[in-house]
């Protein structure tokens, strides 16, 4: 029974190349993002708080340090003084930000991931596309930062909620961006395979 069954699947869902991205693109998503969901819940101080692994293996406070220290960095190249306490981002005179573990935008970097992973492409492709989508995604996170420190409100394009303003814009940026990346190799497989 299970081998028909494995068999039936395989010959009618895993052949078919949308059916098999789309198993692959929503299995890894899913994955990724209860795994980072998970993780934020033993390292913050709640139920189910972990001392241990939020001294030795929080990698979102380490992204955060990250983070907030490049986009520091940022806003002493375009003239304004700013300092980093903890998780808090400020220029004097103006405003800061304090950013929480959904700041991250980890949540868009596992969309993307997924995608990318799942999607039909060379290996060496996706590689270069992965790394240029993430800084991507973190550089537009940044831009985020240094415009609700220099505006003094918290909001983000005349949007009260910037959690979900971001989400808009960095998704609507990501679907061009995916568009582009899907159908420049498309082309040139194109010309390749008419000229043979």
């Amino acid at each position: 029974m299970y081998r028909k069954f494995g068999r039936r699947f395989k010959e009618q869902v895993w052949r078919q190349p949308l059916y098999r991205f789309l198993l692959v693109f929503l299995g890894l998503f899913f994955v990724l993002d209860y795994w980072h969901w998970a993780f934020e819940g033993i390292v913050t101080p709640r139920n189910y708080y972990s001392p241990f692994i939020d001294d030795h293996f929080n990698y979102l406070r380490g992204f955060t340090h990250i983070l907030l220290g490049a986009t520091k960095m940022v806003i002493s190249l375009i003239g304004y003084p700013s300092f980093v306490y903890g998780d808090w981002l400020r220029i004097p005179g103006q405003g800061g930000v304090i950013v929480a573990y959904p700041c991250l935008g980890f949540g868009v970097m596992n969309f993307f991931t997924a995608f990318v992973v799942a999607y039909p492409k060379p290996l060496k492709e996706k590689i270069l596309f992965f790394f240029f989508g993430i800084a991507f995604i973190q550089l537009l996170n940044m831009g985020r930062f240094i415009y609700l420190c220099l505006s003094q409100e918290d909001s983000f394009l005349g949007f009260t909620n910037h959690h979900d303003a971001f989400n808009f814009v960095i998704y609507l940026c990501l679907f061009f961006l995916i568009v582009i990346w899907v159908n420049l190799g498309g082309k040139k497989r194109a010309m390749l395979a008419a000229q043979h």
